[in-house]
């Protein structure tokens, strides 16, 4: 912790947390909450209210945002209950999971498979993440059971958190060729999760667990975004015992301090969960001693006796972490980072931090407080344009800590992402202020080198690049097409695929040669690499609400579009991978010798109207 302000407080701010009616996406004229695809799982434990009919989620957790009918000229086939990211979900009925995995417009979904007085009845939840889904495909679950955790993902208005909500179906038949029906009155009469409506003895049901995806693919899962926990939460269990207990308990003590930047700091300072002591913790060169690693000056203004035994000791955890939830007032409940889409493969790269404004604070506001202010951490900057420091790597430390749940961290001293509980290299690096993309005018690119990104950072390559410049591939003439689509698909699915990979896969297609990329290549994508691709033609605002839903873009247009990237008499296409708070999108320009607005190729900003485009696509 920096000596020179360890003893300053952080401005209390308050968080007011929207809940606003949800808005079914529009797709092809017609209003569709969602729109099915299908995803794969297996099984988990099961809890709950056995054989009885069962609200989806608790009272006092939800209002009714939307009901069930006719909405705009179309039908609304469910209700939208309107809620909090993180809130608990439950199985309506006792049955069988069908579905559990990505949807389109759902984000992601749960069908449940009913037998109800010899008929089947399915239940459909959706616009939940991926880590949130609980349950897996043929998986036994009762009613009552927790199945799930509310989120934002997929058409949700509005994008982000304020729109978060659970969509719930009832289908009498079957979701697929039956009927839907209102939930509402079906669900008169319904018990609330965890009751029962008899007065026998209450079976003892085993605990519901989110069980670990053992995937080992890197791009899947930078799409992941994590859940975002609330004030008042506990923190999760990937935050070990007893360190988890002692901070959970404590907060109590402190309702306006958040208990994820006691954690966070207590992990960055050592690098890692340490050891659990009352004695025997080394001072720094500062003097800075114990856990928290409090200074003299700092601990004498703030330190704490949480075990009642009339002593203040920074060394002891059970003092220590009462003075570090007196750091962070006003903390409770603030996003990680300002602005977040609770999503890290769009927030790490695109959300601004900001230190000073109080209207803008986030926990990593405290994060940098709690470790001075070395310079490294800029107002209003990306953190991935942080330079390298003591303040910034201490920001970047807590952001991957807390916007992943306590899943991963990352170690400044190898530049690592790592899994924060066991600190095992994960196998990606964060970029590296000043790396180079190479190409043929002598540009450079900020934000990578053509090689495996951070989860939740971007692959950036460059057309011009003379590595991608084999075979006869007209690459660096016409590949533009094929480089946007490389970015995307390097980024999202797998970090080996690069601009020839996808220019031989377009030629096989007969999809692309020296004049440029057919469009007709955008419907051989998913075939090749199982990602859904759709085009919404010059749908600014659905390309704008895509982005803040963690998706990706191409962009097409005809000669000089996007102005000024590209003087192109034949036409241009870029890749979209963020927008900003103020709706404009972030581009990868894959001609980075054609500079946008701010002078960089990779991280340029435009908005509607967009002279010249003429249709885009998104991936995802």
């Amino acid at each position: 912790m920096n000596e020179a302000v360890k003893g300053a407080l952080a401005l209390a701010v308050g968080l007011v947390v929207a809940i606003p009616i949800a808005i079914a996406a529009v797709l092809g004229g017609t209003v569709v909450d969602c729109e099915p695809s299908t995803g794969d799982s297996t099984s988990t434990p099961s809890g709950g209210n056995p054989g009885q009919r069962t609200w989806p989620m608790k009272k006092g957790t939800y209002n009714l945002s939307s009901g069930f009918g006719m909405r705009w000229g179309a039908a609304h086939q469910g209700i939208d209950l309107g809620s909090q990211p993180g809130v608990p979900i439950y199985a309506a009925f006792d049955g069988i999971v069908e579905k559990s995995g990505p949807a389109s417009g759902f984000g992601e979904w749960i069908i449940l498979r009913h037998t109800i007085d010899g008929k089947r009845v399915d239940t459909v939840y959706g616009h939940m993440f991926p880590q949130d889904l609980l349950v897996k495909e043929n998986a036994k679950v009762v009613a009552g059971q927790q199945i799930a955790r509310v989120g934002y993902n997929g058409s949700v208005s509005p994008p982000g958190p304020g729109g978060a909500h659970l969509h719930f179906e009832v289908w009498e038949g079957g979701r697929f060729g039956g009927t839907a029906i209102d939930p509402q009155p079906w669900l008169n009469g319904a018990s609330e999760p965890g009751q029962t409506r008899s007065s026998g003895a209450v079976r003892n049901m085993a605990a519901v667990v989110p069980q670990p995806d053992e995937s080992s693919d890197e791009g899947s899962e930078s799409e992941a975004p994590p859940a975002r926990r609330t004030a008042g939460e506990p923190l999760p269990d990937t935050v070990p015992e007893p360190w988890r207990s002692l901070i959970n308990e404590a907060a109590a003590k402190h309702p306006d301090s958040d208990p994820r930047i006691v954690a966070a700091t207590l992990w960055a300072e050592h690098r890692g969960w340490p050891e659990y002591r009352k004695t025997g913790w080394a001072a720094s060169p500062d003097s800075a001693q114990g856990p928290w690693q409090f200074i003299p000056s700092s601990w004498a203004s703030m330190g704490y006796d949480g075990d009642g035994d009339g002593m203040k000791d920074p060394n002891n955890p059970e003092d220590a972490v009462h003075a570090a939830f007196n750091h962070s007032p006003g903390s409770a409940g603030l996003p990680v980072i300002y602005g977040e889409s609770g999503n890290p493969a769009v927030d790490y790269p695109t959300k601004p931090f900001y230190r000073h404004d109080p209207a803008r604070k986030s926990l990593l506001t405290y994060m940098a407080n709690y470790n001075g202010n070395d310079g490294t951490a800029v107002e209003g900057a990306v953190l991935p344009n942080f330079a390298r420091g003591q303040n910034g790597d201490y920001v970047r430390m807590g952001y991957w800590l807390m916007a992943t749940n306590f899943e991963r961290g990352w170690l400044p001293e190898s530049n690592q992402i790592v899994d924060a509980k066991t600190k095992k290299s994960l196998g990606n690096r964060l970029p590296s202020a000043g790396s180079i993309t190479g190409n043929q005018c002598g540009e450079s690119s900020s934000e990578g080198s053509g090689s495996a990104a951070p989860n939740g950072s971007w692959v950036y390559y460059s057309q011009n690049d003379p590595r991608w410049q084999v075979e006869g591939l007209p690459i660096a003439a016409a590949g533009c097409g094929p480089t946007a689509i490389a970015m995307i698909l390097a980024s999202t699915v797998d970090s080996s695929i690069t601009p020839p990979v996808v220019a031989k896969y377009a030629v096989e297609k007969g999809a692309w040669n020296g004049d440029g990329l057919s469009w007709s290549f955008f419907d051989q994508i998913e075939p090749k690499w199982k990602v859904p691709v759709r085009s919404i033609g010059t749908d600014y605002k659905a390309a704008v609400a895509a982005l803040r839903n963690g998706k990706k873009l191409v962009l097409s247009g005809e000669g000089g579009f996007p102005p000024p990237f590209c003087p192109c008499p034949g036409g241009h296409i870029v890749a979209a991978r963020g927008v900003t708070d103020d709706g404009k999108i972030v581009v990868a320009n894959p001609a980075p010798n054609l500079k946008g607005p701010n002078g960089t190729p990779d991280n340029s900003v435009f908005s509607t109207p967009l002279p010249g485009l003429k249709n885009m696509w998104v991936f995802g």
